[in-house]
């Protein structure tokens, strides 16, 4: 699998109270085939869930099984959302640094399997944020088996990310300052590999709310697909 240029926008996560309906309106929209699933793992943060991808990016959909978990809390206040942007970054140590510089503290840094992750409160970031260092750089997260869940003759990958926040240019400056990635010329936008995250504020929402995904069909461009809350726009 080639490495992209980093960091690079690798995954969203969708926090959903209905897994396998949520599922069966993605395979039905996107054609994606079944996804990865690692029931062991996620029962032991109070999940169940299943990813499937695209090109490069790939898609989290997790189901609370733990009523009192943060998790949980979440889906009670927020019904099914966007969850956690995922990216992959050069460096996990320098990253980390950088954030600490600005006075931010993680939630955890660990070991993943050998690669090195950080997630960050929402408070932080506009939406929970997991920053990844991948050993080696040209995989992802449960590969090779993960290539197999990938389908792109519908949606050939996401190439952005639009975030509801308070301030959208402080907001768009941390994720470039903490991330390393270019600020866009509109300052309201990061470059993130081959995806912009874009940042805005808009009325009765809050955090990931939308984003762009490049159509396989040209006949498709326009359409949108409402995903565990989250509009999946066709560009």
């Amino acid at each position: 699998m080639d490495s992209g240029t980093l960091p690079e926008f690798r995954q969203l996560v969708l926090l959903t109270s209905d897994l396998e309906g949520t599922l069966a309106r993605a395979r039905k929209e996107f054609g994606v085939p079944e996804g990865f699933r690692d029931p062991v793992a996620l029962a032991k943060v109070g999940m169940q869930h299943e990813v499937f991808g695209f090109d490069r990016t790939y898609v989290e959909v997790c189901e609370p099984i733990n009523p009192e978990s943060s998790a949980s809390r979440s889906l009670a206040r927020k019904g099914d959302s966007g969850f956690m942007v995922v990216l992959q970054v050069p460096d996990a140590e320098a990253m980390v640094t950088r954030a600490k510089g600005l006075g931010l503290e993680p939630l955890v840094v660990k070991d993943h399997h050998g690669s090195v992750l950080s997630q960050w409160h929402p408070r932080d970031f506009g939406t929970i944020a997991e920053f990844d260092e991948m050993r080696p750089a040209d995989s992802w997260h449960f590969a090779p088996d993960i290539y197999e869940a990938r389908n792109k003759s519908v949606v050939d990958d996401i190439v952005a990310v639009h975030l509801s926040v308070a301030e959208p240019a402080a907001m768009a400056e941390r994720w470039a300052a903490v991330s390393g990635g270019a600020m866009g010329s509109d300052g309201t936008s990061v470059q993130a590999g081959r995806a912009l995250l874009r940042f805005a504020t808009v009325n009765g929402a809050s955090g990931v709310y939308a984003v762009d995904c490049r159509a396989a069909d040209p006949n498709r461009v326009g359409e949108t697909v409402r995903l565990s809350g989250v509009d999946f726009v066709f560009v």
